[in-house]
């Protein structure tokens, strides 16, 4: 795992914050903090190995305790690792004993010792799913007609009008309802430099990262979520924090990596991240895909040949 201090070289300019992707919504007859997966989502599809699961909970008294629940039976309760105001969080890695389906249940206790609602996430670790037969290759053999003499005598043949009228009727195709306009908040999103290099070469330092998003007036924050993918298979869950607000309905934000001789030993990698939209009330009203299209890399600086006097 990196270290907070090496994050701080990474990512500058980032701005913690009071809250974040609060869930909509919570389970009749909780009162307690409210707690959500980040990941794995729900219904993955992940390899027999260590799993990284992340979770915040959310509580205006503030979160004690996070309980971790497998199949429910409880596999470990652990304090929050990271505190912003009233959001809390959880990173841990569970080893799945064998393949098959699990169901990763997580809830908050508050610091008055009252427990939340659970929020859970189905997932299938090291099972293959069977190959599709692809029916478009099997031989197909039309079924005959059958004849149709119902109200003709036994010696007469029914002619084509006579079977076709004996036919039953077809009932009636449905008839196709517009859908109504979608109030659903939507993202694109473009990067400026996909690879940031260190080493002193010359390459780039600083990326920029832009977001578009549909229906504005429902969004009043932007949250950037972004995960880190170190070289030798260790994996960082950076902080989230807002993007800054560029005009009706954009966002952007600048990294930059300081490229100082104490970079020579940064663990390289690359990042994972997804945008979620948050309306006045910190309530999410939109969450985008994931995507992995920056990454960081070594460069070694040309050196100048020194002169001889």
């Amino acid at each position: 795992m990196i270290t907070n201090k090496l994050l701080l070289l990474i990512l500058s300019g980032v701005i913690l914050l009071s809250s974040c992707n609060l869930p909509v919504g919570q389970a009749s007859g909780f009162y307690g903090p409210q707690a959500w997966i980040d990941t794995p989502l729900d219904q993955s599809a992940l390899p027999l190995a260590p799993v990284l699961i992340v979770a915040h909970g959310y509580d205006p008294s503030g979160v004690a305790l996070f309980e971790l629940s497998v199949n429910g039976a409880v596999a470990n309760t652990a304090a929050p690792t990271v505190a912003n105001g009233n959001l809390y969080q959880i990173s841990e890695s569970w080893n799945p004993p064998a393949s098959g389906n699990y169901t990763l249940t997580i809830r908050a206790q508050g610091t008055a010792g009252a427990w939340g609602a659970p929020a859970s996430v189905s997932i299938t670790v090291g099972l293959t799913l069977p190959t599709p037969i692809e029916t478009s290759t099997l031989p197909i053999t039309p079924s005959p007609e059958p004849t149709i003499t119902a109200g003709l005598p036994a010696s007469a043949t029914p002619t084509a009008p006579q079977v076709a009228a004996m036919r039953p009727t077809a009932p009636p195709l449905p008839t196709n309802t517009p859908k109504p306009t979608s109030d659903a908040v939507t993202f694109s999103h473009s990067v400026t430099n996909k690879v940031l290099k260190v080493g002193g070469c010359g390459g780039p330092t600083s990326t920029t990262i832009n977001v578009k998003i549909t229906n504005p007036g429902r969004v009043q924050t932007v949250m950037f979520y972004p995960v880190f993918h170190a070289q030798n298979g260790n994996v960082s869950v950076v902080d989230p924090t807002a993007l800054d607000a560029n005009g009706t309905g954009k966002f952007k934000k600048d990294i930059a990596i300081i490229d100082s001789p104490r970079t020579e030993n940064l663990t390289l990698g690359s990042y994972s991240y997804h945008f979620v939209a948050l309306d006045g009330n910190g309530k999410e009203v939109g969450r985008s895909n994931d995507f992995s299209d920056l990454s960081i890399t070594h460069c070694k600086a040309t050196k100048t040949p020194t002169q001889s006097s």
